[in-house]
């Protein structure tokens, strides 16, 4: 090979240690070519005498250099030299290695993995069976190849023979395990794989033993030790080569570009070298060969952990076995039972006196700090976990489990024994890290380490089978003198940080968290039916029930509904001396569900979906105060955001719930505490009082259902006036409308009614009988149908369903519905559809006459509808009302009134017919004008507290009446003027003279304006109403209208 001194210089150290093997071979020596000074050949000489004599303290220095921590190095016998190692090859480490891991896996299988060909690229690992002697003597030749890290460039390669010594699964398995030559294998005619990369390391093994024991948990203890000698080697050309066993004369000779010089020249000139620095990186080269094993042992260990790791699942495994045995645990010792009195007196104590953490109000866990006189402070940390009680207490309680370990990085577990003496405690030592110059703090003493103490108490609260409350107090001493303390605070916090990990670590749907504790909170509430209530509870009832039963039941005023399912009413009650007049509002409504599933989730105020919604709408805060706490009471604090120019309203109330026979009651009341938000909230306290009333209904269709009847009586407080808030009672009251929707179960509901119409018509319709009218209708619609319709043109229209045929015609001269004012001849739109139906003629007919089912309500309001109802009329014929808003404009709302009626002709035939109608109870056009008028009448003119109350009532009463809407729609100064008129101000009479259509709203002020100087003059108010009509041309001729003004005018009319 040629070369020059300056290339040399280029080349790493085992280009040098290769170029040395090569130079071996032809007998020539690199030494004699890198100085041509005789004087530095001999100093040369006397460093390599030197290093060749001080082995023995090149094997002390491996000794203190290995790790002390992943392997424990045995006596360190010499491999057997005296062979030598392969012609080629150059022996780097000699020692004895011993390696132990926990494996993942069963015995029996750990073994078939050892002797079985698995590769694994992404890891950089193959292990491959070239022969395999089973089953005559259990042994196999394996070739293993892989590399410390991903990152490293050279492989490491183990030629091995190992043999099954002992197979006996449920106690131990030893395999024995020996390096072979490749020369050995020639005869065998086993091909060698090629090693993956161009740097590579051969591992020698000798007396090498593999020992695999079973383990809990279907885990096995694995055992490597052997003596472990090391070969480089680089490419296999050279490899291959035969020669004798290298000196350390050949190894220095290859440093020289790594040792450093004094001076360097180019080509063959002169160089001096430092004899010190030869000799330091000789011996260095050496005391790193022990720390190579360790790292190819330890990582081999890894190897196989990762090849089986199954943490998870030997966690669940743990964590099952201490569940299936927690039973048979020893009774509590009166050590045990004095520390947990102990403890629950800290956590009482810490309860009442810590204060919140600033900036932790919004957080899913409450967090608080409490100062004692003395020592660091405790740290309180209260969340609602969705797991159970016993699982959490299990994850608590076994710390040593992989998750703890891999969570916790900063703070090690080191140590944990359980079952301390046969008793129930548990004793544990961990080590934590500081940052700067402080020593890490462990519970034990070591030189390099502080002693601490830590107490804490967990308290484990079940809200269902698969839900909990979990309190955390927690207190930790780092023994630093003088430590501020705000920095013992941040430790307190630092602690704190675990629950939001367990809470998130647990985190379900949260609709199916609320759904599990109602129901386990409606199972209290059954098993507690009766349970009488203390003193100041029965108070609370007492006040709240006033507003329900007696003289209440009395009094109240119809309010728009904020849905058609519920009913909604309004009532002032008189106010007691040092109060306001506030107003009452009460809902009514069904719920598809018991009583005591309503309760439980009227009781569940601070619910997973009640706090979205409320961080949504951006509330400051709303929490649950524990220091009242009761089995059938609890106490809540909310902060509602208002407008910008308004303060936040606060709330703070408890709520209390008693359970009867078919029936709960849920009382609720403000009271005077004060909460700790843990920040300064600019707030007002507002004022709450009412009452839930549950009945239990007859089950339908299987569905449970109940009567719930809401009475909620609130003031805003402040300077807020109550009129106005007043007006925000149809959504305080809409809170009703969540309940309906959580527990509604339509389907069920609707099938229910279907049942019962077709039961109904599969066992009367024999029985009925019809009115003469009945069957003149009957005849008279039939006649049509099948008459003078059907022999028109029909014309076929695209149907969206291809197996219902559509078509339709025309007849002329016939009104297509009755409006309010006289109707006047159109064209009728005639449709016909025919299909055949998969049900049985009864179930058909049930779903045709069903009007009022929940499905057909909510397809009436998609399609613009405004009102539906249905009056039974008999058992064969019903009323059926309906109105739609097109929501075209310039169209008024369309109403229909028909009267239908059934009948079987035969068991295999049934008719029904719908005629338009008029009845009494649902007056249309000109028959409503004076019933509606004296109803308008009353609602503007009732005794309010207030004038502008009345005008607040305005606005109620023209989107209650259809009517005054559809009079509001074709002239907007409507409002204006009676909004005047129901103030009932005195003001100046001055006539208006434009006509109805050109009134503007200055003009139709000044017309309600007239309206009560014109009744003050009269002794009759139609007399004072008639003059008033008269002095204003717009009110001259009111029959083009659809309502006369005059009946509502002359009901009682307000007082000045």
């Amino acid at each position: 090979m040629d070369f020059d001194e300056s290339s040399l210089l280029d080349l790493t150290k085992k280009d040098l240690i290769d170029l040395v093997i090569v130079e071996r071979q032809k007998n020539t020596s690199l030494a004699s070519k890198l100085s041509t000074e005789e004087a530095q050949r001999k100093k040369m000489a006397k460093v390599i005498s030197e290093i060749n004599e001080d082995e023995t303290l090149m094997l002390k220095r491996k000794q203190l250099n290995a790790s002390s921590v992943s392997v424990q190095p045995l006596a360190r016998d010499a491999f057997d030299v005296t062979k030598g190692p392969k012609p080629g090859m150059l022996v780097r480490d000699i020692n004895t290695k011993t390696i132990s891991q926990i494996i993942h896996e069963v015995p029996a299988l750990v073994l078939e993995s050892l002797l079985s060909t698995t590769v694994d690229d992404s890891a950089g690992v193959s292990q491959t069976v070239l022969k395999d002697e089973r089953p005559h003597n259990d042994a196999i030749i394996a070739h293993w190849a892989f590399k410390v890290n991903k990152k490293s460039n050279t492989t490491f390669i183990f030629l091995l023979s190992l043999e099954v010594e002992k197979n006996d699964p449920a106690k131990e398995i030893i395999v024995r395990v020996e390096s072979i030559d490749e020369e050995e294998l020639d005869s065998t005619c086993l091909q060698v794989p090629t090693p993956p990369t161009s740097r590579f390391c051969r591992v020698l093994l000798k007396d090498g033993t593999i020992i695999i024991r079973p383990k809990e948990f279907g885990q096995s203890s694995f055992t490597f030790k052997a003596q472990v000698g090391f070969v480089e080697e680089g490419e296999r050309t050279i490899s291959s080569t035969r020669q004798n066993r290298l000196t350390f004369s050949d190894i220095l000779g290859t440093q020289k570009s790594k040792l450093g010089s004094d001076r360097q020249t180019s080509g063959l000139g002169t160089q001096k070298i430092n004899v010190g620095a030869v000799t330091k990186q000789a011996k260095e080269l050496y005391s790193s060969s022990s720390i190579k094993a360790d790292e190819v042992f330890c990582n081999l260990a890894a190897l196989f952990y990762d090849r089986f790791e199954k943490e998870e699942s030997i966690d669940e495994r743990r964590k099952k076995h201490f569940i299936d045995n927690i039973r048979n645990a020893p009774p509590l010792t009166d050590a045990e039972q004095g520390l947990i009195a102990k403890s629950m007196k800290i956590v009482e104590e810490v309860s009442t006196k810590a204060k919140r953490i600033a900036g932790t109000l919004s957080e899913p866990v409450e967090k608080f700090l409490y100062h004692q006189k003395e020592g660091a402070g405790w740290g309180m940390a209260v969340a609602k976990i969705d797991v159970s009680a016993l699982i959490l207490f299990v994850h608590i309680w076994l710390f040593d489990t992989y998750e703890h370990l891999n969570n916790n990085k900063g703070v090690a577990i080191r140590e944990v024994w359980h079952n301390l003496d046969g008793t129930r405690s548990m004793q544990f030592s961990m080590s934590v890290s500081l940052p700067g110059s402080f020593q890490d703090r462990i519970c034990e003493g070591s030189e390099k380490t502080t002693l601490g103490s830590s107490r804490g108490v967990h308290l484990i609260k079940e809200l269902s089978h698969n839900a909990c409350e979990w309190t955390r107090a927690q207190q930790g001493d780092l023994k630093i003198p003088g430590l501020p303390m705000a920095m013992m605070d941040f430790v307190a916090k630092q602690q704190l940080a675990w629950s939001n990990q367990l809470k998130e670590q647990y985190r379900r749907n949260g609709k199916e968290v609320d759904r599990e504790r109602r129901n386990a909170m409606a199972e209290v509430m059954r098993a507690r039916r009766g349970k009488p209530l203390i003193e100041d509870q029965k108070a609370v009832f007492a006040s709240c029930e006033e507003l329900l039963g007696g003289e209440a039941e009395e009094g109240w005023k119809a309010l728009e509904s904020t849905s058609p399912e519920v009913e909604m009413s309004f009532k002032y009650f008189p106010p007691k001396k040092g109060e306001r007049s506030i107003g009452t509002g009460k809902a009514v409504c069904v719920v598809d569900c018991s009583a005591e599933e309503v309760a439980a989730w009227v009781m569940d105020i601070c619910c997973n979906e009640s706090m979205m919604i409320s961080k949504e709408e951006g509330d400051p805060a709303k929490l649950e105060l524990r220091e009242r706490a009761r089995a059938n009471e609890r106490t809540f604090a909310t902060v509602k955001k208002m407008p910008f120019f308004l303060h936040n309203r606060e709330f703070v109330f408890r709520i209390i719930w008693k359970s009867e026979e078919g029936k709960v009651l849920v009382a609720f009341e403000s009271i005077d505490d004060e909460v700790d938000y843990g920040t300064k909230l600019k707030k007002i306290r507002g004022f709450l009082k009412g009452l839930w009333h549950i009945k239990d209904l007859p089950v339908r269709g299987g569905a449970k259902q109940c009567r719930l009847t809401y009475i909620n009586k609130m003031a805003p407080g402040g300077s807020i006036p109550t009129w106005v808030a007043d007006k925000k009672a149809d959504v305080a009251l809409s809170v009703v409308k969540d309940a309906i929707d959580l527990f509604r179960q339509d389907e069920k509901v609707d099938a229910a009614e279907l049942s019962e119409l077709a039961s109904l018509v599969r066992e009367v319709w024999a029985d009925e009988e019809y009115t003469e009218e009945e069957n003149a209708a009957l005849q008279r619609i039939c006649e049509k149908f099948e008459g003078s319709l059907k022999t028109r043109n029909w014309k076929q229209l695209k149907s969206p369903d291809p197996f219902v045929k559509m078509d339709s015609t025309f007849e002329d001269g016939q009104s297509i519905s009755r409006r309010l004012l006289t109707p006047a001849p159109s064209t009728a739109v005639v449709g016909r559809a025919i299909t055949v139906v998969d049900a049985t003629l009864e179930d058909c007919a049930a779903l045709e006459l069903a009007k009022m089912t929940r499905e057909g309500c909510k397809g009436h309001r998609e399609f613009g509808g405004v009102d539906r109802e249905v009056k039974k009329l008999n058992n064969h014929s019903e009323l059926f009302y309906q109105s739609i808003d097109f929501g075209i404009a310039g169209f008024s709302t369309r109403e229909w009134l028909a009267k239908g009626v059934w009948k079987m002709t035969d068991e295999n035939n049934m008719v029904v017919v719908y005629e338009d109608a008029e009845h009494d109870d649902f007056p249309i056009g000109a028959d409503c004008m004076e019933h509606d008028g004296h109803a308008i009448g009353y609602d503007l003119v009732w005794d309010a507290p207030s004038p502008w109350r009345r005008v607040e009532r305005l606005q109620e009463v023209f989107k209650k009446n259809r009517a005054l809407r559809e009079l509001g729609q074709r002239h907007s100064w409507i409002k204006e003027m009676m909004a005047i008129a129901v103030l009932g101000n005195l003001h100046r009479n001055k006539p208006v003279e434009t006509k109805l259509d050109c009134v503007v709203d200055s003009e139709a002020r000044q017309i309600g304006k007239n309206l009560i100087p014109a009744l003050m003059t009269e002794a009759l108010a139609e007399s004072g109403v008639d003059q008033w009509r008269v002095q204003n041309r717009a009110t001259q001729n009111q029959k083009a209208e659809p309502i006369t003004l005059r009946f509502s005018v002359t009901s009682p009319t307000p007082r000045r």
